[in-house]
């Protein structure tokens, strides 16, 4: 373990292991709500709704709680969060009925606003921590629990042939979280560029951060300069993509005739390429942060209307291994430059606006979709796809003029 992290006797692995958890139960419901929801009759409208529950109060909510989220420990925030995680799915042990459900996960929602922003807080609050390495751990452990998630879907509704059990163990992953958060979790020692040299460390600890190969310093945070809106467009893109694609696609599989476990297999894919790029980026030079998430955007533009045409299982496990390539990387640089706002800022507010913008994005994919859908169920990927490639020429002005790396 590297020196900064010595320091407090602060260990990353409990990050690691909430990081993976959370996404292995929102990825099993993920798919499981459209379908089950269709399956019992309930219109595509209503269903974009009920997709988007989380996501209503989700988009305002790590925002609104980011002043609570200075204020309290790390540690404190977590166990808020995930209680009332447990509390708000327990209710899936008693009824499926849809609007107890949708207040649920509007419940849920709101509490999770505590979660991913104090994770990757955790990451930035110490300016000697290695960010880079953290940051790539951090990404791959919860693409690895949105890759489970798909796994552990398809392997219940493969032996089970239904999908109650997925919303029976959901709640069981966030009690097994929520203890690890009790037992585990530590909070981090923060040490900001301007707290280092008021702070307590005597000359033997300065002269080994000193040493310390792996330290983020203040001069290679202070070169980087890009406008705020550059990461939110890229974040746009991504969530935007994964959201349609999360709500449409168990739909149009459902009626092409594909089984349950299969369309969990499909997505499998998609992650497991996204987790692989995501990783790349997290650790590759910051130099190259200007063309490519812009590249990936514009080719995702042109798979998405594919994806739309399609009617081939196997050609959409090709075009998801594609699109995680690409949405990997996009959320890999994103993610380094929103560390890198916060450490500037030394603050957590821009990984509070980071969530938030996901939270609107999955909040709009899916209910606008509802309603599209019922137009044509493939219209909602002709019209993401010219909306990225939109995003993906707004890029192109901004990285011309406006980023320095």
């Amino acid at each position: 373990m590297e020196f900064s992290e010595n320091l407090g006797k602060w260990s990353f692995f409990p990050v690691v292991l909430l990081s993976f958890l959370y996404p292995v139960n929102n990825n099993m419901l993920i798919l499981a709500i459209p379908l089950f929801f269709y399956r019992e009759g309930v219109s595509t409208e209503f269903i974009g709704l009920l997709s988007a529950g989380t996501t209503f109060t989700y988009t305002i909510s790590p925002i609104l709680l980011s002043k609570l989220s200075q204020k309290l420990p790390r540690k404190t925030s977590l166990i808020i969060a995930l209680f009332g995680t447990l509390l708000a799915q327990i209710i899936f042990y008693f009824t499926l009925n849809p609007i107890p459900f949708l207040i649920s996960r509007f419940s849920e929602g709101f509490i999770m606003g505590l979660y991913w922003t104090n994770l990757q807080s955790s990451i930035s609050d110490n300016i000697y921590h290695n960010h880079k390495k953290l940051a790539a751990r951090y990404n791959i452990s919860w693409n690895l629990g949105v890759i489970a998630g798909f796994w552990l879907g398809a392997s219940l509704t493969y032996i089970y042939n239904s999908l109650i059990p997925i919303f029976m163990i959901a709640p069981i992953i966030i009690f097994i979280t929520l203890l690890i958060a009790l037992i585990y979790f530590q909070e981090p020692k923060k040490i900001s560029i301007d707290s280092l040299e008021k702070s307590t460390l005597d000359q033997g600890q300065r002269e080994e951060f000193q040493k310390n190969e792996y330290k983020l310093k203040e001069q290679e945070i202070k070169q980087i300069k890009f406008p705020k809106m550059y990461p939110v467009l890229l974040i746009i893109s991504f969530s935007l993509t994964r959201a349609t694609i999360n709500f449409i696609f168990p739909i149009k599989s459902d009626m092409l005739g594909f089984g349950t476990y299969t369309i969990y297999i499909a997505l499998f894919f998609f992650a497991l390429a996204q987790s692989i790029t995501m990783y790349l980026a997290g650790i590759v030079s910051t130099r190259y942060v200007k063309y490519p998430p812009m590249i990936m955007s514009l080719i995702l533009a042109l798979l998405i209307w594919i994806l739309g045409i399609n009617e081939n299982y196997y050609i959409f496990i090709f075009l998801f291994l594609i699109l995680g390539s690409c949405t990997g990387i996009i959320y890999g640089f994103s993610l380094r430059l929103v560390l890198i706002l916060n450490m500037k800022n030394q603050t957590s507010i821009y990984s509070g606006i980071l969530e938030s913008v996901i939270g609107v994005s999955f909040l709009i994919a899916p209910i606008s979709s509802g309603f599209i859908a019922n137009i044509n169920l493939n219209l909602p990927f002709y019209i993401l796809s010219l909306l990225l490639a939109g995003i993906s020429f707004t890029l192109l002005g901004i990285i011309n003029k406006k980023i320095q790396v």
